[in-house]
């Protein structure tokens, strides 16, 4: 069990080198993905706050059902996360660990230089 633990990730990214070469970018954004989620052995439908174990298992359940973009989650103020999860005590704790999160913003302009060429400005 260990081996195919090991390896799921090593095929993977040799899928997604593959798909790579041939040009096919849907199954790239696909396989990279995948890739991702086999290596970090956390899925994208999985809320980022299962990294911290102070968090009962029951209300991660509960955030994940909400539904909500990880965004919205950085809107929220202490008492509206604890009224979401229907757990006032532990909306503070919430609020803590949601910042201890890093969030990054990026704005992109991209310009075509040729067919194949992209200049691409961070």
């Amino acid at each position: 069990m260990v081996y195919i633990t090991q390896s799921a990730g090593r095929l993977m990214r040799a899928i997604y080198e593959m798909v790579l070469q041939r040009g096919w970018a849907q199954l790239v954004d696909k396989t990279l993905s995948l890739s991702k989620m086999i290596d970090k052995r956390m899925w994208q439908s999985m809320c980022p706050l299962r990294q911290f174990k102070k968090i009962p298992e029951e209300i991660i359940r509960k955030i994940e059902k909400k539904n909500l973009s990880w965004d919205r989650f950085y809107d929220l103020d202490a008492h509206e996360i604890g009224e979401l999860v229907r757990a006032p005590k532990v909306g503070k704790t919430i609020y803590k660990y949601i910042h201890h999160i890093p969030k990054l913003e990026l704005s992109v302009h991209v310009l075509p230089i040729t067919r194949s060429t992209l200049k691409i400005e961070l």
